[in-house]
């Protein structure tokens, strides 16, 4: 009869977080047992990867300045197990609204 220890195969995928700090996004990725790296790609900018500073590191926190206006932050987070977890979000910073009417298309209903 084989046991098998559940325990200590990780299956669980990283947690992503984000924050608005002044005119910055703070990102936070936490998982249960270690993380690895994680991808992070702010609008049309270039894609960025960050890397555990020491071995077990559970949390990577990464702060990156934002222009104003909207755009989508898309983060994948990958810990030691290579557990993925993808989030993806508009954020808007520090817009005000001009006399331009800035209307969103709508659907058609049938």
């Amino acid at each position: 009869v084989k046991v098998l220890k559940q325990e200590e195969k990780d299956t669980t995928e990283p947690t992503i977080e984000f924050e608005v700090v002044n005119s910055s996004i703070k990102i936070v990725v936490k998982d249960d047992t270690a993380m690895d790296y994680i991808t992070y790609k702010y609008g049309d900018s270039q894609e960025e990867t960050v890397s555990v500073k020491q071995e077990g590191q559970t949390t990577i926190e990464e702060t990156i300045p934002v222009q104003q206006g909207e755009s989508t932050i898309t983060v994948e987070a990958v810990d030691k197990a290579q557990n993925v977890s993808t989030k993806e979000q508009k954020v808007k910073i520090g817009c005000k609204q001009s006399g331009e009417n800035k209307s969103k298309s709508k659907k058609s209903r049938a």
